[in-house]
C-alpha cells in the first residue's frame, strides 16, 4: 500500500515538473486581418515595438513578457490607431482574428482594431464570461447586486488580472456601484500585480487624501482587543511600533502576515512592537480569524469600519495599510513591505538577528 502510494506521489510531482516545462516562457500570437489589407502590420508591448508582413491576410509575431500579462496594441505606419477595447497578452500560444474599421473624427481618420475572437489565454475567458454576464445582467431585476457579486468573485479569484483590475477602475467613473461596494471589491486585488495606472485612479476616485502622512507625529486613539481591554496607542511612546490596518476580507493583507511574524518574532524584544488594527465590522469572524491563525502581536478591532470611525478615517482609506513610528512618536514610513519594514529595523536599530 505505501509503494503505490510513493509511486502516486511520484508520477503526480512528474506530472507537475513537465506540466511547467511544457508552460512558455514567450507568447506567440498567429492570427488573421479579416480586411484585405497589403503590407506591414505593427504592434506595441510592454515598450516593445515589431512588425510582421501581412501574407494572405495572415500574420505572426513571437516575444517575451515579464509578468503575468500585458496589453498590446496593433497599428498601421502613417495612421492613427485605437484598440475599441484593450487586448491582453500572456505567455502562451494565442490565436485571433482581428478586424479594423475608419472612423472620421474632427476631420481626421481613425483606425479602429478590435479582436473578433481570441483564443490561448487566460484573460480571453474571463472577458468572454463577464460579457456574456454583463449582457445577461442588463436588465435583471437585481442587476446591481449581481454586478457587485459577480466583480467581487472575479477580484478573489483573479487578483492579478489587468481586466480585472480595468473593469473595477471603469465603475469607479459612475454611480453604479457605492463607493463602499468598490473599496470592498478593490481590497481583494493585488495591487503589486496590477497596472500602476489603474491603481492610481481607483486610489484617486476611492481615497481622499488622508489627514496623517509622513513626517506628522502619531494620532493617538482607543480601541478594543480581544479580550474587549481598550488599549491606548499613547501607551506605545518610546517603541517602534507598526499600525498595520487589515480585515479578514483582505486577502493581501493575509498574505502579509507570515512575513510580518517572522519580523515580530525577531524584534519584539529589541523595542519594537507591530499594532494590528482591523476594520472588520464583524466582530465574530474577527475573533474566530484570530482564535485560527494565533497571531501574537497586539490585535484591536474598529467594528464602525473605516468610513464612520473618526481616528481610522485620518488614517487610511483601503486596506492593507501601515504607518511606521518612532520613539518620539513620528511618523517615518507609510505602506512599508515586510522586506523594507525589516532591512529598516536591521538598520535603525542596531541588531543583526
Amino acid at each position: 500500500m505505501k509503494k503505490q502510494t510513493y509511486i502516486i506521489i511520484l508520477f503526480f510531482f512528474i506530472h507537475l515538473i513537465q506540466a511547467q516545462k511544457n508552460s512558455p516562457d514567450y507568447f506567440t500570437l498567429k492570427g488573421v486581418l479579416k480586411n484585405n489589407y497589403k503590407g506591414y502590420l505593427y504592434v506595441s508591448y510592454a515598450d516593445k515595438k515589431d512588425s510582421c508582413l501581412l501574407e494572405n491576410n495572415k500574420f505572426s509575431f513571437k516575444g517575451h513578457i515579464s509578468g503575468n500579462m500585458t496589453n498590446l496594441f496593433f497599428w498601421l505606419k502613417g495612421k492613427t490607431c485605437v484598440m475599441k477595447k484593450e487586448f491582453f497578452i500572456e505567455n502562451k500560444n494565442i490565436k485571433i482574428n482581428l478586424a479594423f474599421y475608419d472612423e472620421i473624427q474632427d476631420k481626421d481618420t481613425t483606425v479602429f482594431f478590435h479582436a473578433t475572437s481570441i483564443v490561448g489565454t487566460k484573460t480571453a475567458l474571463i472577458q468572454d464570461d463577464y460579457e456574456k454576464f454583463a449582457a445577461n445582467n442588463l436588465y435583471a431585476k437585481d442587476r446591481y447586486q449581481n454586478l457587485y457579486r459577480k466583480l467581487n468573485t472575479m477580484a478573489v479569484k483573479n487578483p492579478k488580472n489587468y481586466y480585472v483590475g480595468n473593469l473595477i477602475e471603469e465603475m469607479c467613473w459612475d454611480s453604479t456601484l457605492d463607493k463602499n461596494q468598490l473599496k470592498k471589491i478593490y481590497s481583494k486585488l493585488d495591487k503589486k500585480n496590477q497596472r500602476k495606472d489603474n491603481i492610481y485612479i481607483i486610489e484617486k476616485k476611492l481615497y481622499p487624501k488622508n489627514d496623517i502622512n509622513v513626517n506628522d507625529m502619531v494620532y493617538d486613539f482607543e480601541l478594543p482587543d480581544e479580550n474587549n481591554t481598550v488599549f491606548k496607542t499613547a501607551s506605545l511612546k518610546g517603541k517602534w511600533y507598526l499600525i498595520d490596518f487589515w480585515a479578514t476580507y483582505c486577502s493581501v493583507c493575509i498574505a502579509a502576515f507570515p512575513k510580518l511574524e517572522k519580523i515580530h518574532d525577531l524584534y519584539k524584544d529589541r523595542n519594537f512592537e507591530i499594532l494590528a488594527v482591523s476594520v472588520d465590522k464583524d466582530l465574530q469572524q474577527w475573533q474566530n480569524f484570530l482564535k485560527t491563525h494565533d497571531l501574537k502581536w497586539k490585535n484591536l478591532i474598529e467594528k464602525r469600519g473605516i468610513d464612520n470611525s473618526e481616528a481610522v478615517k485620518k488614517y487610511i482609506s483601503f486596506t492593507p495599510s501601515n504607518f511606521l513610528i518612532n520613539p518620539e512618536g513620528k511618523i517615518v514610513a507609510n505602506n512599508i513591505s515586510p522586506e523594507d519594514l525589516e532591512k529598516f529595523l536591521k538598520k535603525n536599530l542596531k541588531f543583526e538577528p
